[in-house]
């Protein structure tokens, strides 16, 4: 027996005996793919406009309304709050999560209304909510289920994920990792790597606060299908291949050649912006990503490079931010491209692109200014990732003399001669004073 319980096969072996047992029987499948839309063809939808594919986000409204919504919209709820306050959390399994959901839809459409939805939620009365539902709408099977699980309530999170997820790890991962205390795997990128395939394993899609939603590309997603045909193909690829090799093509951002390499890169050739994210993502990459994380995620703050491209530096307000926060939200709940976005805002052109993707704009023009076009153009806009050595073309050789002797992947990123007269005499004395270097 291992001897750490944080160690994989250990955490596993102290499981509550009071644990339903059939928590822990995985299939192969994630009935959120297109079987799962089906189950959906006898619900009429109130709104003809609406569309699985142009629901990207949801009205910034309470969890409730924004419940309601994703139901009638037939769109599966990528949102933090709702999943917390309505129960989803409480599952480890996207199967479980997807069944919920279901349910969801069902009483939405035979005539819940969100502020029963709220009340139920204040009163904790949740559960009773839903199996009353489902038992006068003839959902006596889901009524069962609901019924019998132990727990579930608002805000109810899964007593036993970690069990789960160890569980479902140790089903395939190497010998060697099932002792491995989580936060020993090294180098992070193998550990991330590691998490990514159990959540496949159970269904689930990265969230918009993890690393692996920028790191593995699912950022570029404009909507739900979409998502799911991201998940579908790496869920290809890594019936394919092995950690230590998808580690390393994310680390090296090689993951198109690893698509490529065993037969599936029409996987991915009509996933919009992946490819391009993807080649660059361990080196640098556009903040317009970290602009769209910001959008869907409402309990963080802009990161600076987020605040100095896309205006919201200017504000002066929270209620400016929050309206400038909700413009961009609008802009990818349409399915709007978000490379031309990026585009708009290297040139400085943010507010007239806007003008023209969305309309009438509910922010003033001047909140949309930034410090751009700055020569080079492929430079801007770009978040890096690690260390980066800025430098004009007469010192590029002494600049990359000191990023190879920083031996962390520091990286030489040109810059106009006129940007700085300093920059040259740093360069040059800090690789004079390096042991054994030459210059070229």
């Amino acid at each position: 027996m291992a001897t750490g319980i944080n160690t994989l096969a250990a955490y596993c072996q102290f499981i509550p005996e009071t644990v339903d047992k059939s928590l822990f029987r995985y299939e192969d499948v994630d009935p959120r793919e297109a079987d799962f839309f089906s189950r959906f063809s006898g619900i009429e939808v109130e709104d003809e406009d609406i569309k699985i594919d142009d629901a990207a986000n949801l009205p910034t409204t309470d969890a409730a309304a924004r419940l309601v919504v994703a139901c009638r919209k037939r769109f599966f709820p990528m949102d933090e709050e709702i999943s917390h306050t309505f129960g989803f959390k409480f599952f480890a399994k996207g199967a479980d999560r997807a069944r919920l959901f279901r349910v969801y839809c069902h009483i939405v459409h035979s005539g819940t209304a969100d502020e029963q939805l709220r009340k139920a939620c204040e009163d904790d009365d949740l559960q009773e909510l839903l199996i009353s539902s489902c038992n006068k709408t003839g959902l006596a099977d889901d009524a069962a289920w609901l019924k019998g699980l132990q727990g579930f309530s608002t805000n109810s999170q899964c007593p036993v994920f970690g069990n789960i997820f160890c569980d479902v790890a140790s089903q395939w991962c190497p010998p060697q990792l099932c002792d491995t205390i989580m936060t020993d795997i090294r180098p992070l990128a193998k550990r991330q790597a590691f998490v990514f395939w159990t959540q496949m394993k159970l269904g689930l899609i990265p969230n918009v606060d993890e690393d692996n939603w920028i790191d593995l590309g699912f950022c570029t997603a404009p909507n739900w299908q979409s998502l799911l045909h991201m998940r579908r193909a790496y869920r290809k690829l890594l019936h394919e291949t092995c950690l230590d090799e998808f580690w390393s093509a994310v680390t090296h951002s090689t993951i198109p050649f690893l698509f490529e390499k065993h037969g599936l890169s029409n996987e991915i050739s009509g996933l919009r912006n992946f490819r391009g994210l993807m080649k660059v993502v361990a080196q640098s990459y556009e903040s317009v990503w970290q602009l769209k994380r910001y959008a869907q995620w409402e309990r963080t703050g802009p990161v600076s490079a987020v605040a100095v491209d896309y205006g919201f530096m200017n504000c002066k307000t929270p209620k400016q931010c929050q309206r400038l926060r909700q413009l961009y939200a609008d802009y990818f709940a349409k399915g709007k491209d978000e490379m031309k976005l990026h585009q708009a805002c290297i040139r400085g052109n943010l507010a007239p692109f806007l003008r023209e993707a969305l309309g009438r704009l509910s922010v003033p023009d001047q909140l949309l200014t930034n410090a751009y076009p700055v020569e080079p153009l492929d430079q801007m806009g770009m978040i890096t990732v690690g260390k980066t050595i800025f430098a004009p073309p007469s010192v590029h050789n002494e600049a990359e003399i000191v990023a190879r002797a920083e031996g962390n992947g520091a990286r030489v990123v040109s810059i106009l001669e006129s940007h700085t007269d300093s920059m040259r005499g740093t360069m040059e004395d800090m690789a004079a004073s390096l042991h054994d270097c030459t210059y070229s």
